[in-house]
């Protein structure tokens, strides 16, 4: 037979593509229960070569007796020899892609037919069996279609047996397939070969990732169980099942498996085909020549045979086990037999379902494992040891166990040799993560035991089961324990009195370094601008070309080839002490090339105003690291001297930022330089957000802060079981401090004592070794150990009492940096809802300072907080939601939903990212912090938050007040803050806030002066005396015209369309013209090539009366009536003009008027026709004054030359026209001789030559000449009608303006031309008259 090829996933149909008649040689191999492949080989020069690609289908017979199957392409190796080997599996491979999702069945037949109703994809395939044999079958998690047929533990074949018959589209699973025709062979293996190739065995289009708990409940992707693989090129779908069960120790999030997902898709090159140097090795027998070859051809997969082994004495009876047939030559090339292996899944099945019930549901971990493991073991059915050679020579040695026959296909391999043991489940090549060598030394991912003597265990991290109750980082130190309580027997622990004593001594060591502290620190940050990387200076050199891409965050993507452009950025300009550290952070994302990030810091220090640059290299860097490829790169400077900071710059450089040339890539977010030694979470900076008045507020923002951090410091210096009575000691030690800010004079002592704490405060916290350690964790310690404490407790209640009178003192709050959430110090801010439900099961709340509280009655009350839109939310960074909240009675059922849009308006929400993540941490009296952290999944803009008693379109009967809902950068919560978007004033500084229900209105007076904003819901009103507005302002609508923004920047507005109200005014930028007057009235009009004017002419109508025009080559002024004037007018009054008046006729009648007495030009004239009916005349300056010369004026046009001469001896003279003269006048014409005696000697006369005269008198007799003759080209004028007529009144009517002045300039140039070019023969005559005058002489 001749096989035949059909592309790939194309329609099968007829003979495809062509039959492969070019075939070199074709052969099928199948084996029992197993591979099933065809290869074959195909010359480059064949009919069909260039049309051979991976996925096509070739059509062929597998053997003798069988219908044509088909099988699909997966390799196809590289030519060698002018020929390549095509690779191709039956087409039931394709069941390799086809997920289930687990079910159970009874018998063969069910488990077949729900093969393909559990299909989580379409499943072609159709399936059939005559097997009756009842058992429990389960597919307890997903798995690929064909795996369960077959290949795994507990699949359809180990617990029903049988033997599979792939017949195209249709699985048949037989009792016994073959069966004994008592045929006699002898047995025989296959050869060796080695090629290079191209393997799409492995690619998948999708991964889908699971887990699975010890109970066996798996946990998939809710949204869609399969993750794609990132462009995907190819249209078919084979999917692969990822099992995490061992990479969580708790249930994973959809975001947690698609991350893995995509991890393991990276890490594996999951979808790329495989291009690698591939050895088959197998140990050939040789045998005498068997009896019987032409008995072989009717031999059939599965048949019973006859075997005889003549030399090794054995008589035995074995089943065909793999054939290899001749496409080409319809006959088999070779059989193997041997012995099936045992089938003992129906026992195992059946001991298992015994003694299931009885099996301790309450397992441990690690009796769930002895119990995996003696499953493993004692569950395996058959595989394959092979004796092996690693050198690839004839002595093996090492000996293997796998699931498959060939090495080069085993996926789970036992590798046993003189070095070690191991196993793997990727293949021969490994990696073997259970392994034991001979130096004594255990590898596994996973060890668990009993009891584990050791006398040195070396680990990285030592958990307990959850991670929640203890957990010791060994690497970093870092000790977190949960307990309930603590017992330490230990010499050093102290009693009571020594606690106390040491605490005592303790706090006021750290009072008196605060006291001694004269360093100025804190502000928050000190770049200006740094929300966007627009903002920033850029800098460099553009090389070979670089490209900045702005996002949506804030943030800039830097692209260098062979050059090197930096950000700069302005500072506060704030004056910094010497010795006191700075931080300098940016989020990072190095993309492709050199990673070379630099970071420079310019100040003057002391009184110099040289500018000098503190340089943080490469190599001085840290990075913490962050999601998708972001980390967070910073390093610390501290100042040799006091100094004013002035700048900052960040780009490539080993030295300096803009060093050097680079080609690379990176991506650059939210810069911040603060005080410190450590980076926090971006805010703005103060300089953006913060006025002058902001002192006392950031005291009373901090003073909880303060005591907080140094309760953190002391609580080092002691044990863990005594941290509360640190607590109160070092609240006693900050008590005195706080009182005397309450009593400070000026703005300006309260800021220099608040840094002066906050700088104390920093470098203290730096010892904490959990930074997730706050004000709320300490309250709840105090909580849990209140009935030992109580002395300490009535101390804490004290101090707080105190700060609150402090804060009362300086209530002025103007705050920024932290909480995206605006308005959340008042419910009244936000919004009511019941949930998505009827508005009608909406609970009643009570709104009491800054809190709410809800009663529910089978209800759902849902608050909604706007959001600063100012802050973009970048992909990839955490975000902290909390809120504080007392469950009075009923269900705890609160939870927070953050949303944010995109610039297109999609919307994302985090309601389930915060439910699945939240956390309680227990305050006084009932209360409660809420709080989760989660990781934005898309760039956008904040957008707003819900606070929900109950789940949405769900209702819920409770009682609960709730407070300071707060969404914050970061992964752990901290104080509530209100927004950078709110601003709150007291009436200390004679300012005032009032909320109605229709309007809020701010004001701020002093001095006699105020300003005031309103906002209603029908605008915005400010009303001040001076308004400034730094940086840039975006005005979202201003009734431009296809535009969605203005924007003033600087000296810059960038707009549509600006007009006044009624639109008699209108500047339209988008299109380049300006209209002064009504769009259909009296109207002046400017774009980019003309100014037109429209006004109303006599027939009352309006019309274009003027127009300034210009275009290539040409300008024009005129007007579109028969009278066009230009010159001077008194205002309005007509009356008054004085200037040129254009008139135009279409009879002709056409002319240019001046109503003035005189006109001048300074310059040349040049006219082409000139009729006057006033004098021609020469203004000659003269001692009488300057006089006018009249023209000599002739009814012939004439030019006329003049000159003196004398008479030879012989009584003539020649008289020679000038040759520029000559070719002035008519060449066929008389001219005229006019002569004047000038010695009175007598009679003269001339002799008419033509273009010369010979003049006759007496010897030496002087005279003078006049030659007069027409103008050359008005030989026939004479006295012509004039087409000018007298000036006469301006006649009634007005008629379209145009000129025909240019055709007659254009026609007058023509004739002129054309006398030119005559040929007068003036110079010829010329040169006879001086050769004449030469020989007479």
């Amino acid at each position: 037979m001749t096989p035949r090829y059909y592309a790939a996933d194309s329609e099968i149909k007829g003979n495809g593509v062509g039959a492969l008649r070019d075939a070199l040689y074709c052969t099928v191999t199948e084996e029992r229960n197993g591979s099933y492949e065809l290869e074959m080989g195909y010359p480059v020069s064949g009919q069909h070569y260039s049309e051979l690609t991976l996925r096509g289908l070739i059509c062929a017979k597998p053997n003798p007796y069988s219908e044509e199957q088909y099988f699909r392409v997966y390799k196809i190796s590289r030519p060698i020899n002018g020929q390549v080997i095509i690779s191709a599996q039956h087409i039931s491979y394709d069941l390799c892609g086809i997920p289930v999702a687990p079910y159970t069945a009874g018998t063969a037949a069910q488990a077949l037919d729900r093969l393909k109703s559990q299909a989580t994809v379409e499943c072609p395939f159709e399936f059939w069996t005559d097997l009756s044999t009842t058992a429990d079958f389960a597919a307890p998690v997903p798995s690929s279609l064909r795996s369960l047929l077959g290949g795994i533990d507990g699949s359809i074949l180990d617990v029903y047996g049988g033997e599979y018959e792939w017949d195209n589209y249709t699985v048949k699973l037989h009792s016994e397939r073959g069966t004994d025709r008592g045929v006699s062979i002898r047995y025989g293996k296959n050869l060796t070969d080695l090629t290079q190739e191209e393997n799409c065995t492995n690619v998948y289009t999708g991964v889908y990732p699971y887990w699975a708990d010890s109970a066996g409940a798996v946990t998939q992707i809710s949204t869609g169980p399969v993750v794609d693989v990132p462009e995907n090129q190819y249209s078919f779908t084979r999917v692969l099942l990822l099992d995490l069960s061992q990479d969580y120790t708790e249930r994973p999030t959809d975001e947690q498996l698609k991350q893995s997902a995509l991890s393991y898709i990276k890490a594996n090159k999951i979808g790329v085909p495989k291009v690698s140097l591939k050895l088959s090795y197998a140990q050939l027998e040789q045998t005498v020549e068997y009896k019987g070859k032409a008995l072989l051809e009717r031999v059939g997969l599965c048949d019973t045979v006859h075997v005889t082994f003549e030399r090794l004495g054995v008589d035995a009876t074995a089943k065909v086990i793999k054939t290899t047939y001749n496409v080409l030559l319809d006959r088999y090339d070779s059989v193997e037999l041997g012995t099936p292996r045992s089938n003992l899944a129906s026992t195992i099945v059946g001991i298992e379902k015994s003694t299931k019930t009885e099996v301790d549901k309450t397992k441990s971990a690690l009796q769930q494992a002895v119990d995996q493991a003696t499953k493993l073991i004692t569950g395996n059915l058959g595989g394959y040891v092979v004796l092996h050679s690693s050198a690839g020579n004839d002595t093996p040695d090492e000996l293997l166990v796998m699931d498959q026959p060939d090495i080069n296909t085993a996926t789970k391999v036992w590798r046993w040799n003189l070095s070690g043991w191991g196993y793997s489940s990727t293949g021969y090549a490994g990696p073997y993560r259970l392994a034991a060598t001979m130096d004594g030394a255990i590898n596994a991912d996973f060890l668990t035991t009993g009891t584990l003597n050791a006398e040195i265990i070396k680990a990285g991290i030592l958990k307990s089961q959850t991670g929640d109750a203890f957990y010791l980082d060994l690497v970093s130190g870092e000790l977190r324990i949960n307990a309930k309580s603590i017992e330490i027997n230990s010499e050093t622990i102290y009693d009571g009195k020594t606690v106390d004593a040491k605490i005592n001594e303790s706090a006021k060591q750290i009072k008196s370094e605060m006291t001694q502290s004269t360093k100025i620190t804190g502000g928050g940050n000190l770049i200006l601008g740094s929300e966007s990387f627009k903002n920033a200076e850029l800098k460099g050199n553009t090389g070979d070309g670089s490209s900045i891409t702005y996002e949506l965050t804030g943030g800039a993507t830097m692209a260098n080839t062979n050059s090197n452009r930096y950000f700069r950025w302005t500072t506060v300009g704030a004056y910094v002490a010497k010795g006191v550290t700075l931080c300098l952070s940016v989020m990072y994302k190095p993309v492709s090339g050199a990673d070379e990030f630099c970071m420079e810091i310019a100040y003057t220090a002391g009184y110099s105003t040289s500018q000098s640059w503190a340089t943080i290299k490469p190599t001085d860097q840290l990075e913490i690291e962050q999601t998708d490829g972001w980390v967070l790169r910073y390093g610390l400077w501290t100042p040799p001297d006091n100094a004013t900071l002035k700048l900052v710059d960040m780009g490539s450089g080993t030295t300096h930022a803009g060093t050097g040339n680079y080609t690379n890539k990176f991506s650059l977010l939210h810069p911040m330089l603060q005080y410190g030694n450590a980076p926090t979470a971006w805010n703005a900076s103060s300089g953006d957000y913060l006025t002058q008045e902001s002192a006392k507020s950031l005291f009373s923002q901090t003073a909880d802060e303060i005591k907080t951090e140094v309760t953190k410091s002391v609580t080092e210096t002691v044990t863990a079981n005594v941290k509360d009575t640190a607590t109160s000691a070092a609240n006693d030690a900050v008590d005195t401090k706080l009182q005397n800010y309450a009593t400070t004079a000026t703005v300006n002592s309260l800021k220099e004592d608040v840094s002066n704490i906050s700088q104390k405060a920093d470098s203290i916290s730096t010892k904490v070794s959990s930074l997730e350690e706050t004000t709320t964790t300490i309250s709840n310690d105090l909580d849990s150990t209140k009935q030992e404490f109580k002395t300490v407790k009535e101390s804490v209640s004290s101090i707080d009492q105190k700060a609150n009178s402090i804060t009362q003192t300086v209530t002025q709050r103007i705050t920024g940096g932290n909480n995206i959430i605006t308005g959340t110090d008042d419910w009244n801010n936000a919004t009511l809802d019941a949930g998505g439900n009827d508005l009608r099961k909406k609970g009643t709340y009570t709104i009491s300072g800054e809190s709410v509280r809800v009663t529910n009655k089978a209800q759902n009350t849902r608050f909604h907080f706007g959001a600063d839109k100012s802050l973009m939310i970048a992909k990839g960074m955490t975000y902290c939601a909390s809120v504080l909240y007392k469950l009075n009675s009923g269900t705890d059922s609160l939870f927070l939903q953050f949303e944010t849009k995109s610039s297109s308006g999609t919307k994302s929400y985090y309601g389930s990212a915060f439910k699945q993540a939240q956390q309680d941490i227990a305050l006084d009296n009932g209360w409660k912090l809420r709080w989760a952290a989660f990781t934005a999944t898309a760039d956008g803009y904040a957008d707003g938050l819900f606070v929900s008693t109950a789940n949405d379109l769900a209702t819920v009967t409770n009682n609960l007040t709730i407070m300071h809902p707060m969404v914050q950068m970061g992964n752990a919560p901290t104080a509530w803050t209100a927004s950078t978007g709110d601003y709150l004033t007291t009436a200390e500084t004679k300012t005032e806030i009032k909320q109605t229900v229709s309007e809020i209105k701010l004001t701020a007076s002093t001095s006699g002066t105020s300003s005031t904003i309103k906002l209603t819901t029908g605008g915005t009103e400010i009303t001040s005396a001076q308004i400034n507005l730094s940086g840039v302002v975006t005005f979202s609508d201003l009734s431009t015209w296809n535009q969605d923004k203005t924007i003033i920047n600087g000296g810059n507005i960038t707009t549509g369309q600006i007009h006044n109200l009624n639109y008699t005014t209108v500047y339209d930028l988008d299109n380049a013209w300006i209209r002064m007057g009504t769009e259909a009235g009296e109207r002046v009009f400017l774009d980019n090539r003309h100014i037109s004017w429209y006004a109303t002419i006599n027939t009352g109508s309006i019309g274009l009366t003027g127009v300034l025009y210009s275009e290539a080559g040409s300008s024009y002024i005129g007007a579109c009536s028969k009278y066009a004037k230009y010159g001077w007018v008194n205002g309005l009054d007509p009356t008054s003009y004085v200037g040129m008046q254009i008139t135009y006729n279409r009879s002709d009648d056409s002319d240019a008027d001046f109503n003035t007495t005189r006109v001048g030009v300074s310059g040349r004239l040049n006219v082409h026709n000139l009729d006057v009916w006033g004098e021609k005349s020469r203004v000659v300056p003269t001692s009488f004054g300057a006089l006018k010369m009249a023209a000599f004026e002739t009814p012939l046009p004439t030019f006329a030359d003049w000159g003196k001469g004398q008479c030879g001896p012989e009584g003539w003279c020649l008289i020679a026209l000038d040759p520029r003269y000559a070719e002035t006048i008519a060449q066929y014409g008389q001219p005229a001789w006019l002569l004047t005696d000038c010695d009175g000697t007598g009679h003269i006369w001339a002799e008419n030559c033509g273009q010369y005269a010979i003049v006759h008198g007496a010897p030496r007799q002087q005279f003078a000449w006049l030659c007069m003759a027409a103008q050359r080209g008005y030989e026939g004028s004479y006295a012509d009608r004039s087409d000018s007529s007298y000036p006469a009144g301006d006649p009634a009517g007005i008629e379209l303006a145009a000129s025909t002045a240019a055709r007659a300039q254009e026609a007058g140039t023509d004739v002129a031309t054309e006398l030119l070019e005559i040929d007068t023969g003036a110079d010829e005559t010329a040169d006879i008259l001086l050769d004449e005058s030469e020989r007479l002489t």
